[in-house]
């Protein structure tokens, strides 16, 4: 089975093989109510037997679907939007007889009080700054902050070039203001419908779009634009397209620091802006993961083609399955209505107070909806039924153990007779991970068979911190 990760990152996604170990040879039937990308899934058809598959969130469904089903890019639809990117490319990223590969940008912070610049320590957990020149106090938010170019890395007939010049770095940050976005881009807050603001909100950065680069936003509307076109009259392809989108999103934004380390990409599990950062040809960044998706497409179409693969949206209920089948169903796991019997279920809910999906996929969602009004991402509420910790919205960790005990219970009546639960609990705090299993122990009243495996994992931002996260999963064998 191809390289699933290559394709798009999506936060605390399990590895193939982690998932290949919890189901056996034996199960026919499988279940996962916190699908996520689809990973049991992928499982499911490399052993040749069916799943079904639900996610509360829509960018997840969608993910799901578009990463499992045989259809690939069609050649003419390839070259189309190939000619596109090429054409926005040539018109925004040529520069001093090159194209830009990258531009590594430093912000510079200016006191709100004396317009004095200073230099905070941490710009990801500061506190109250004080400026050494006029001693006023004020948080880092509330400074002025400038962004200049550093270097440029331009791709030339004769290689790479490094630029770091004064009088072209100053030209290039001035031609960077003639790019504003003539076609649609998103322009909604980094809050919950609520209106209270996600964590760690970047600076004064309020909306979506503050968090692009210009030339990226313009180049990112163009060819999201060109995808809505295709999308309208062929929206299986369409939706594909907008797959390979999302999955370059990142690489438009001001999210990825300059890192020796591992290279820029999307690293903490908030938006943020981090005080030197690099600018991506997106251009560029979109060609490449149209190359690796049609790679991955290429590597699983022999054993894909014998399913039938189906996704439904606008359905709080999924139907029993056949040989052979991925069913794919948008719904709460504590609400939805599942019919049939399952030999293994595979129960992933969120991490706690690690990961918060809503807000993660909420840069995805924003662009999917599109100027189209995809009726498939308009909901925007669905955050207040997620599984969570999270303070700001009112979700306690007693909310969250009533909600995963409310669903284990749920499953049990789903199992075949020699079928079985297999819980995976994610933290950084095994007290957390306790306080769910004496939750579920106490409150499920039939025996209950656990063991607790401690497996380390990678942790995505690795590259900054070092560190691994703490997976324990809990399996439950039924009677």
């Amino acid at each position: 089975m191809a390289n699933i990760h290559g394709t798009i990152k999506y936060w605390g996604r399990k590895e193939v093989g982690l998932i290949e170990k919890l189901i056996r040879n034996s199960d026919k039937h499988v279940l996962d109510p916190f699908c996520g990308s689809g990973i049991t899934g992928v499982v499911a058809i490399k052993r040749g037997i069916s799943a079904t598959l639900s996610d509360i969130n829509p960018v997840a469904v969608f993910i799901t679907h578009n990463l499992l089903r045989h259809e690939n890019i069609h050649k003419e639809i390839y070259k189309e939007i190939k000619r596109v990117c090429l054409e926005v490319e040539k018109e925004i990223y040529q520069f001093n007889r090159g194209t830009l590969k990258e531009a590594v940008w430093t912000s510079l912070y200016f006191c709100p009080y004396c317009g004095k610049e200073f230099k905070p320590k941490n710009t990801k957990r500061a506190g109250k700054m004080v400026c050494r020149s006029c001693n006023n106090r004020f948080w880092l938010k509330e400074a002025e902050v400038k962004e200049y170019p550093k270097t440029l890395k331009i791709c030339t007939d004769g290689g790479l070039e490094i630029i770091t010049d004064r009088l072209l770095l100053r030209k290039y940050m001035m031609d960077c203001k003639k790019y504003k976005p003539t076609y649609w881009y998103p322009r909604r807050k980094f809050t919950y419908p609520n209106g209270t603001p996600f964590r760690g909100e970047p600076g004064n950065v309020k909306y979506i779009h503050q968090i692009f680069f210009r030339r990226s936003l313009f180049a990112a509307s163009r060819i999201y634009n060109a995808i809505e076109h295709i999308w309208k009259t062929d929206k299986s392809q369409g939706d594909l397209l907008k797959l390979i989108f999302i999955a370059s999103l990142a690489s438009a934004t001001k999210m990825l620091p300059n890192s020796h380390t591992s290279g820029p990409s999307w690293k903490l599990p908030r938006y943020w802006i981090p005080p030197e950062k690099v600018e991506i040809n997106f251009c560029k960044a979109f060609l490449r993961r149209l190359e690796y998706f049609t790679q991955y497409k290429e590597k699983i179409s022999e054993i894909v083609k014998e399913y039938k693969i189906s996704a439904y949206y606008f359905c709080n209920s999924a139907e029993p399955i056949e040989d052979k089948e991925i069913q794919i169903v948008r719904g709460d796991a504590q609400s939805l209505f599942i019919k049939g019997k399952f030999d293994t279920i595979i129960l992933d809910p969120p991490h706690y107070h690690e990961l918060k999906y809503f807000e993660l996929t909420y840069l995805w969602q924003s662009w999917l909806v599109g100027s189209l009004k995809d009726r498939r991402f308009t909901d925007f509420n669905y955050w207040s039924s997620e599984i969570v910790v999270n303070s700001r919205i009112n979700k306690s960790v007693e909310e969250y153990n009533r909600a995963i005990t409310k669903v284990t219970k749920k499953m049990l009546r789903l199992l075949t007779k020699k079928g079985r639960i297999v819980m995976i609990l994610h933290s950084s705090q095994p007290r957390l991970i306790n306080s769910t299993i004496k939750s579920v122990k106490r409150e499920v009243k039939s025996s209950l068979a656990i063991s607790k495996i401690r497996v380390k994992i990678p942790s995505s931002a690795q590259g900054i911190h070092g560190r691994g996260k703490n997976c324990f999963y809990i399996i439950r064998i039924s009677n």
